[in-house]
């Protein structure tokens, strides 16, 4: 048998996004830790995946995944995705359907596994800061979004965080991301994870070492979805409607999820926000 799984990400069929990148990856572990595959060759096919290319390939190093890039050429034969899932309509990079079925199968949870020099960036760069009394948090704060797309509401969340600097005092917050809203970082044990020079993948990955993840729907929450640490994730209920039916119909959690690991579709009020942190002190 031949040992290397050849692997299509294809732009053109779904846009490249860091959610649907982490979604590929885990998907990816799963299969490889097993199977008999040891080695994964990577093809690229549409121009965003090449323009991506170096983002694709920081999302692999940090795994325990031996791989390598390519781009694409006609005569490779592709294993994954299997060739009757990627020519179904509705098709997904993002989907996380197949990852279910293999968790069923498989009977083990999907977590999504950092090797250890990711891991020992993240304490040395976190050393000064209880990780075990951190959340991470990630607020879309994308220029023209809306509330509808599960955007900050700024305020709401401003209130949110003074209120905790008082009644929980010894509860801190790193906020990650690229788009985090400046005026959120006046707040008292509100970490900036650009001043502990996190990088992309290690703003992901540190999900996995804190105290859990409080956020709202975006890529940025992967890392947390696929660990073992509790997270409550807001959505607009409006947001991508026929998408979250699909993946979890009426309930309030994927279907390989565990205790404590909520996405709740609702608006960003006082009460919400504060009823989704009390998920995460459940514990």
């Amino acid at each position: 048998m031949n040992n290397k799984i050849n692997v299509l990400i294809d732009s053109s069929k779904n846009p490249l996004t860091i959610g649907g990148l982490i979604t590929i990856r885990i998907e990816i572990e799963i299969i490889i830790f097993n199977s008999e595959y040891n080695f994964v060759n990577l093809y690229l096919k549409g121009q965003d995946s090449m323009q991506k290319k170096s983002i694709i390939e920081d999302c692999f190093k940090y795994s325990f995944l031996n791989f390598s890039i390519f781009e694409y050429e006609e005569k490779v034969k592709i294993n994954w995705p299997r060739k009757r899932d990627f020519e179904l309509d509705d098709f997904s990079y993002h989907s996380t359907s197949r990852i279910n079925k293999l968790s069923i199968k498989y009977k083990k949870f999907p977590k999504l596994e950092w090797n250890k020099k990711i891991i020992e960036n993240l304490l040395s760069k976190t050393n000064k800061i209880n990780l075990s009394n951190t959340i991470i948090t990630h607020l879309k704060n994308q220029k023209n979004g809306t509330l509808e797309d599960s955007n900050v509401d700024k305020f709401q969340w401003d209130t949110f965080f003074k209120n905790c600097s008082i009644k929980y005092q010894n509860l801190n917050f790193i906020l990650i991301g690229n788009d985090i809203p400046k005026q959120l970082l006046q707040n008292k044990n509100v970490y900036n994870s650009n001043d502990i020079n996190l990088n992309l993948f290690e703003e992901i990955a540190i999900s996995s070492l804190s105290k859990g993840f409080l956020g709202l729907a975006s890529g940025m929450s992967a890392g947390a979805i696929f660990s073992l640490k509790p997270y409550a994730i807001l959505k607009h209920p409006k947001h991508h409607i026929k998408e979250m039916n699909q993946e979890m119909g009426n309930k309030d959690n994927l279907p390989f999820a565990i205790k404590n690991q909520k996405i709740i579709r609702t608006t960003q009020t006082q009460s919400s926000i504060e009823n989704a942190l009390n998920i995460l002190l459940e514990q």
